[in-house]
């Protein structure tokens, strides 16, 4: 697998400049930027406004947008919450952390192993302060907690908000259980504003997974039937807003040039929710399952209003971040994911052949720029094949010609299905059989 390349920072300044057209005009980029790293949690990929939402408004989301990148064609590494954190994480697909058989429950006495390296941790030895303020849900043990993966502060939340023994924590103390529901949106984006105003000269990485929009969705009062969505609709708003929040807190400081913020989700729609013209949602296996939003603003160095369709991944943020950072990734680090900041300034080209969906511990789909492979088809989780006779495999979608999964092209397309099916063989042989952590479900 591909090992990033650490770019010097000169050079890095050059190239981005003259991915604008004008180098001059960029700018050279700050040698450490800040980092606010917001992660939605079950986000709707159709339920932002610069994505097509009509039922609810996003204008924080928006307008960074408009004043940088919107992907177009970003997955999160896995369909449920744990193992696409995992693989966020660790620009590594989530087998490799032993965390992709399930989510994690209060019952499990595990979590991310100590050996892994994280995106925190690599920003924190490059002379970062790493703060996370938000959903945790890599493990509750005390091997498994934030400030033993990187972290140096943690302000939230261990798993999610629906579990049961859910509890609000600062460090390792335990400051609210039950939490409030309905006040935690804005009690993490007020945490998030207040470190970044209080923050020095150091550069800081703020990672703020938000619990928003996941189940049971209670808004505050301000926000209460505000949306034409339902309560859904009323958290995404309240989100949204903890958002602006935070960008006020980075302009009230002085750092907005210095600052790259990226917003994006852990995993598609739940249970309400769009997915867009994608098929499918959370813990599904069609595309809508994995398709997520991202946008991210860099000003002097993204330019504003551009769309990039090339094939990237969460696993793509650790080795993106660590170069646009100057933050060193051990060479011998087994790493899934790719250095995209070509992406990021609208480069047409994505630098994967190809990704790998999982569910569980085994590929359900491979994608290209083009084309969609499902191997397993699943609804929510369980499997239909016996079903449905409509699902019979092979499924081969032309993602790039139709806009999402609608016909079955395999029997027309046979060269395109054998080089899929090539590139699933050469996955499976790397990426399946790697024993898993397992819930008590299992």
């Amino acid at each position: 697998m591909h090992k990033p390349a650490l770019v010097p920072l000169a050079l890095l300044a050059l190239w981005l400049g003259a991915a604008q057209g004008n180098a001059a005009a960029a700018g050279d980029p700050p040698e450490s930027p800040n980092i606010v790293l917001i992660l939605a949690d079950d986000l709707g990929y159709g339920d932002v406004g610069a994505y097509g939402a009509r039922f609810v408004r996003t204008p924080a989301i928006d307008s960074l947008a408009q004043q940088g990148v919107r992907f177009t064609q970003f997955f999160a590494s896995a369909n449920v919450c744990t193992p696409s954190r995992a693989g966020l994480l660790t620009g590594r697909y989530p087998v490799r952390s032993r965390l992709a058989g399930d989510v994690i429950f209060p019952e499990a006495e595990y979590g991310l192993g100590e050996g892994e390296v994280t995106l925190a941790g690599i920003l924190k030895a490059a002379g970062y302060d790493t703060w996370i303020v938000g959903k945790w849900h890599l493990g509750h043990t005390a091997s498994a907690w934030p400030t033993r993966h990187g972290f140096d502060y943690f302000f939230g939340i261990q798993y999610s908000n629906d579990m049961e023994g859910v509890a609000l924590f600062r460090n390792q103390e335990q400051i609210e259980n039950p939490i409030d529901q309905a006040a935690i949106h804005a009690r993490l984006a007020n945490e998030g504003a207040r470190l970044i105003g209080a923050s020095g000269d150091r550069p800081f990485f703020l990672y703020l997974p938000t619990v928003a929009p996941h189940y049971p969705n209670v808004p505050g009062a301000a926000f209460r039937n505000r949306s034409a969505a339902g309560p859904y609709g009323d958290v995404v708003e309240e989100m949204d807003a903890g958002i602006a929040t935070v960008i006020e807190a980075i302009e009230g400081a002085g750092k907005t040039r210095e600052t790259l913020v990226i917003v994006t989700s852990d995993n598609g729609r739940a249970w309400d929710g769009s997915a867009g013209a994608a098929r499918g949602g959370k813990a599904g296996t069609w595309e809508g399952g994995y398709l997520v939003p991202l946008v991210a603003r860099w000003p002097g160095v993204i330019p504003p209003g551009v769309t990039t369709s090339g094939l990237s991944m969460n696993i793509d943020l650790m080795p993106t971040l660590a170069t646009l950072a100057g933050a060193r990734v051990p060479a011998d680090l087994k790493m899934d994911g790719r250095d995209v900041s070509g992406l990021l300034l609208g480069a047409a080209d994505s630098p994967h052949e190809a990704l790998y969906f999982f569910t569980g511990d085994r590929i359900a789909a491979v994608r290209t720029q083009r084309w969609r492979y499902l191997v397993r088809t699943f609804m929510q989780v369980w499997e239909i094949d016996h079903l449905d006779p409509g699902y019979r495999h092979p499924l081969l979608y032309d993602i790039k010609t139709h806009g999402s999964e609608l016909f079955n092209m395999a029997e027309k397309e046979p060269e395109v299905l054998n080089r899929m099916q090539s590139l699933l063989e050469a996955g499976r042989r790397e990426l399946e059989g790697i024993p898993q952590h397992r819930s008590a479900w299992d």
